[in-house]
């Protein structure tokens, strides 16, 4: 009776058969009244009871919650959902199509809104994934990836694997890539390969390349007597910074060290910028070694353009 009401659109009507029962496949009945004559607002608010008891019906019912957080154009709690559900080992395919599908509009939507264009943003991504393996070119990958980032980044994940195992490939763009893929919460073994490193990384339980708490850390660090009297020697050393942690990046930064880099940095920036700064000012301020703030400022320049 109830499903020929609801094939028959006859929401109203089904509702009043279904007030009243609590078990899992009356309340997805509910919700799909209610999604049928546009309270959106009501299936989240019964949602959030049946998502807690669901079992069978669980993808049936997370579906047209979010379909309803889509409609009430909450996006960002939307996305947050779809990326939990498409962390998970298995999805049934008819529903994973469909979360990839609400997550791509979204993911578009949200750049859209941003005003990011691309070049590229008329590319398929076969297109797409053609291009980023066969560009030897910055200027071209870089747009390709930025581009990356406004889609499912899940659908290139072969495509990624393979760049970043190519020892060929620099390794600043497998950084991009592997920032890309951390953004977008990827929950997989990834191998990063380069001439000097072989290493497993799970995107994510990675940070981005500089978290708000490392870089505020680096901004007390440079707020020091050397650097107040140069207001622009003290921002040019943070924009130094994510230069250097690319080059660290994705192992995890050693927080004892930042005192070292901070140093190293500092006098790197010096050095380009033909200013004349004692080593051992710099021992004293940020309290490390001369010899070592040598060899940090030594493995920056030799470094950073390469990166």
């Amino acid at each position: 009776m109830i499903k020929k009401l609801i094939d028959d659109n006859q929401y109203e009507e089904a509702l009043k058969f279904l007030e009243g029962k609590m078990d899992e496949e009356s309340l997805y009945y509910k919700l799909v009244c209610l999604y049928g004559l546009g309270k959106y607002d009501e299936v989240i608010e019964i949602g959030d009871f049946a998502l807690k008891n669901a079992s069978k019906l669980y993808y049936d019912i997370i579906s047209l919650y979010i379909s309803a957080l889509v409609d009430l154009e909450k996006d960002e709690e939307a996305l947050t959902l779809l990326e939990q559900e498409l962390l998970m080992p298995y999805i049934p395919y008819k529903y994973a199509e469909q979360f990839n599908t609400t997550y791509d509009y979204l993911i578009k939507k949200r750049t859209q809104n941003s005003k990011q264009t691309s070049m590229f943003s008329h590319f398929t991504n076969e297109e797409l994934s053609t291009i980023l393996l066969s560009g030897d070119n910055n200027d071209v990958v870089i747009p390709i990836i930025i581009e990356l980032r406004s889609r499912n980044i899940r659908l290139f994940l072969d495509v990624i694997k393979f760049y970043l195992k190519d020892v060929s490939k620099p390794r600043f763009i497998k950084v991009l890539l592997i920032e890309s893929l951390v953004m977008q919460q990827i929950d997989e073994e990834i191998e990063f390969i380069t001439k000097d490193e072989h290493i497993s990384i799970n995107p994510s339980e990675l940070s981005e390349i500089v978290p708000d708490s490392i870089y505020s850390q680096f901004e007390e660090i440079f707020d020091n007597p050397l650097l107040s009297k140069n207001p622009t020697l003290y921002e040019y050393c943070l924009d130094v910074l994510p230069g250097y942690l690319g080059l660290v990046y994705p192992l995890k930064l050693d927080e004892n060290e930042i005192p070292l880099i901070a140093a190293g940095i500092h006098l790197y920036v010096c050095e380009i910028c033909d200013i004349d700064i004692r080593v051992n000012e710099l021992g004293q301020v940020y309290g490390v070694n001369e010899d070592k703030i040598r060899d940090m400022a030594s493995f920056i320049a030799e470094n950073l353009y390469e990166y």
